[in-house]
Order: structure tokens, then C-alpha cells, then sequence
């Protein structure tokens, strides 16, 4: 099965999730714009190193219809114990900076400061690499980061990412199946749920 017909099929099933033991990855819904995230988002120290300017809930809005309309996959991670949706994740085709090239790129946004280096927030990110790799069948991804960003720099290439290019203040990171090393610690299996792929 070829990697972009299974990107689709993932992207028309909203009622499919990742479940781990610690956090529940699902398609983002509605009921992810919270007052709580709207705030977060216009925090200048969570959102410096975001490329988007102040939120309101009409614009936090156009952005998910957005998401949606261009057929992109965005997540909520929800932490499990207690109960809390602490960020995002996005894959999608980067036109912006790969123009004339069909290149899928990770987004990983964890909006609340208390989780921020958590074993939530560390187990989600390699659940998601693995759920790329192996459930979506991508050969690679890419990530954008503005070069000051140290602690997204830093997890991305403690997950073997490799800076490919350095333009414009940002780096371009790959991450290929091949480079990819799957956890074997059992904190960081996981199952799809509901997840029709025939």
C-alpha cells in the first residue's frame, strides 16, 4: 500500500486514536479550541518560536477549518493520568518550504509549560515517529525549527533527525524509516483503535 493512501485514509477517519499508557494521541476536534489552548497560543514565551501572530477564537478557528480543508493530519495529545490536552501534533505537505517538492513534515506544539520535557510529552513524540513509519508508511519526514529553538533542536536530533539545511535563520531536519530506532521499552508501545484501512 502505497504511503499517501494510507496518509489519506487516516486523514477521512476521525474516530481512530493512538492509545499508550501514558497518552491518548487522537485527531483533533472543535473541542480542542479551549480557552485554556487560545491563551496558551498567545503566550509570548510558548509562542515565540511560533510562525503564526496573536489568536482569537475566530482566527484559532480558520486554522483548524484550514487543517481540515487541505487534508492534514493534526492530533491532540491528551495525557492520561490526569486527563489533560497538553498539545498537537500536524503532518502535512510543507509547499512553503519544500515548493517544488511533495516532502511531508512533523509539527509538534506542547502548550502547556508544565509539560514541557515530560515523559508525556517524550513518549507521544516517539509513539507519533513510529505511528509515521510504520502505521502511515512514510520512507521519511521533515521538520522546520528557527535555529534559537534549542530544546526542539535538541529532540529532534536526539531522535536522529539530521539538519539537512540552514537558511533563513531555520533548520531543515530529516528523519528517514532507515535512521529511525524504535524503542523496545514496552512505555512506549501503543495500539490504533478504531482504525479501518481496507
Amino acid at each position: 500500500m502505497k504511503s499517501k493512501n494510507n496518509l489519506i485514509k487516516f486523514i477521512n477517519n476521525n474516530s481512530h486514536f493512538i492509545d499508550n499508557r501514558y497518552v491518548i494521541i487522537k485527531p483533533f476536534s472543535k473541542k480542542n479550541l479551549t480557552k485554556e489552548f487560545l491563551n496558551a497560543l498567545n503566550n509570548k514565551e510558548i509562542n515565540k518560536y511560533l510562525t503564526f501572530q496573536r489568536q482569537t477564537k475566530k482566527t484559532l478557528l480558520k486554522y483548524y477549518n484550514k487543517r481540515i480543508k487541505k487534508k492534514e493530519l493534526y492530533y491532540a495529545i491528551i495525557n492520561k493520568k490526569p486527563i489533560k490536552f497538553i498539545g498537537t501534533f500536524t503532518v502535512r505537505c510543507n509547499r512553503k518550504v519544500f515548493p517544488q517538492r511533495h516532502k511531508y513534515t512533523i509539527g509538534n506544539v506542547i502548550f502547556i509549560k508544565k509539560y514541557w520535557g515530560s515523559k508525556s510529552s517524550k513518549i507521544s513524540f516517539k509513539v507519533f515517529l513510529d505511528f509515521i513509519f510504520n502505521v502511515l508508511k512514510l520512507k521519511r519526514i521533515y521538520a522546520v525549527t528557527f535555529q534559537q529553538n534549542v530544546s526542539a533542536n535538541f529532540n529532534l536530533i536526539s531522535n536522529n533527525f539530521k539538519i539537512i539545511n540552514k537558511k533563513n535563520n531555520l533548520f531543515n531536519f530529516l528523519l528517514t524509516k532507515k535512521n529511525y530506532k524504535k524503542e523496545n521499552n514496552k512505555d512506549y508501545n501503543y495500539v490504533i483503535k478504531n482504525a479501518d484501512l481496507r
